[in-house]
């Protein structure tokens, strides 16, 4: 064998070996998502919550209004709730329909990131590369793609309107309104939509240049204005105020960089700054793309400096960087990417791309079996449940709400919301909450409560006892796969009213 053909051999294994690693992760997510979509608990401690918010637009009420324990909202646009209604109406009002509707978005945005990709580049293998880098982010990203959450499906309404504005200047009216999707799903992709539209905008020429500008700001404005007035303020509160008044987590200033993308995806962060670096070549990125990159990356930053703020929030930063990855790659693997000006240069990285796109999948490998509930899981649900629905009067779970709903009881609202206004800057609401905590706990109005830690430890043992602790002798089963780890610990039985003398 000739010199020279050594390095082709190296570039056919390092491809060969890239496209199995890139396919690997891709498949290891479908099954993982597939095994664990009809699981009936949760597999992150909110997911439970998501359930109550769509059983309310199912039965015509109100997500935003006052906070109480019979219901508070979380701090998310409504969107999602509404699109999952009419799932959960012919699929059940259960986690599985909630998880289709995830599901087919997590689908949807490995479409859209091949889409972006073959938008740049005629390389398949640059294509398959972004879209398995997206699929070995599911770990490093929570493993939220599938998730009864708003997530995939704010992500998915993201990319799309950005390909929109890629595919055609005809499009820009349906993207200013996906966009505006995008925000009234998950209001922080605002910090997408607005510096691509205005990037947009800032790219034509003539009146074309304000329609997706202003199709996005009449419907974000507008949408925002008349959910204000419909919910006498309340929506604002909570999409706005409230988590505006929540403490920052001072190490994502640099932990943000450091962690979440230098150590996790090093080889996708060189392939973002290649992408800036060829601004000004001709025939670079579109202004829209380095909008929708840097757009995500602040994004991900300011979730991540939210106190709360969990992997999934890394999800639009992630997809952005699988996306310019592959085109890196499939620009580099063109035929006529060793012509031209810095042919010896171009040459030089083509033959190290696919070993560094191979590294960086090394790098986030993870045992996708783990995300997945086990029988012993699901038996002890099953177990806890019916434990629920001996109970002859109310029972109150507040961390998993859905519990109550699986035995047939009525359903409170879920920690995390309570916690979010508890936490808050405004007052007059956590009073309004903490009185009606207190005003029911005080009145013995629920015959069981199950709780995952002390909750309102004084008002609750004022007036109930313990009754029992819950997965005695089972320190492995029942936890969630991701985010808090967390689990049902202590029932409360209500304590006896003292006899009037």
């Amino acid at each position: 064998m000739s010199s020279a053909a050594v390095p082709s051999l190296g570039r056919r294994v390092a491809r060969s070996a890239l496209a199995a690693g890139a396919l690997w992760y891709l498949g290891a997510y479908l099954a993982v998502a597939l095994a664990r979509l009809s699981y009936p608990y949760d597999l992150e401690w909110m997911e439970g919550g998501m359930l109550e918010h769509v059983a309310r637009v199912l039965g015509g009420q109100t997500l935003y209004g006052p906070p109480s324990l019979e219901f508070t909202p979380y701090i998310y646009t409504p969107l999602y709730y509404l699109l999952a209604a009419p799932v959960a109406k012919l699929f059940g009002l259960r986690l599985l329909s909630l998880r289709v509707v995830s599901f087919a978005a997590s689908l949807g945005v490995f479409a859209l990131i091949a889409a972006l990709v073959r938008g740049g580049t005629r390389s398949r293998l640059g294509v398959l590369v972004a879209v398995g880098l997206y699929a070995a982010l599911f770990k490093r990203s929570g493993a939220f793609f599938d998730l009864a959450r708003v997530d995939s499906l704010a992500l998915l309404l993201t990319l799309l309107g950005t390909w929109l504005l890629l595919a055609s200047e005809r499009h820009d009216v349906a993207a200013g309104v996906v966009l505006a999707a995008a925000f009234f799903t998950k209001q922080s992709a605002l910090l997408i939509g607005a510096p691509v539209v205005l990037a947009r905008a800032w790219s034509l020429r003539g009146p074309r240049r304000l329609q997706s500008i202003s199709a996005f700001g009449a419907l974000v404005v507008g949408g925002s204005a008349l959910l204000h007035l419909r919910t006498g303020g309340w929506s604002t509160y909570y999409l706005f105020t409230l988590p505006a008044s929540h403490p920052r987590v001072s190490a994502a200033w640099l932990g943000f960089w450091r962690d979440d993308l230098l150590f996790a995806v090093p080889i996708a962060l060189l392939a973002v700054v290649f992408v800036v670096g060829r601004t000004r070549e001709k025939g670079g990125p579109p202004l829209v793309v380095l909008a929708a990159v840097l757009g995500a990356l602040a994004d991900a930053w300011s979730s991540r400096l939210h106190s709360g703020g969990y992997s999934n929030v890394l999800m639009p930063a992630y997809a952005c960087l699988a996306w310019q990855t592959g085109t890196v790659l499939g620009w580099l693997d063109e035929p006529d990417a060793a012509v031209g000006p810095g042919v010896s240069r171009r040459r030089a990285l083509a033959a190290c791309a696919p070993w560094a796109c191979l590294l960086q999948l090394a790098l986030l490998w993870y045992p996708p079996w783990r995300q997945v509930p086990t029988s012993a899981d699901r038996a002890a649900g099953d177990a806890l449940v019916a434990k629920l629905a001996a109970t002859p009067g109310p029972a109150l779970v507040p961390f998993h709400p859905h519990l109550g709903r699986l035995a047939g009881k009525a359903t409170y609202a879920q920690q995390m919301a309570l916690s979010d206004v508890m936490r808050g800057g405004d007052r007059r609401a956590a009073g309004l909450l903490a009185t009606d905590v207190r005003r029911r706990l005080a009145a013995r109005e629920f015959d069981a409560v199950v709780v995952d830690e002390d909750w309102w430890p004084e008002e609750l043992r004022a007036a109930y006892v313990r009754s029992g602790a819950l997965f005695s002798g089972q320190p492995d089963v029942f936890w969630p796969r991701t985010g808090w780890p967390t689990r049902p610990r202590d029932s409360y039985a209500p304590r006896p009213v003292p006899l009037a003398p």
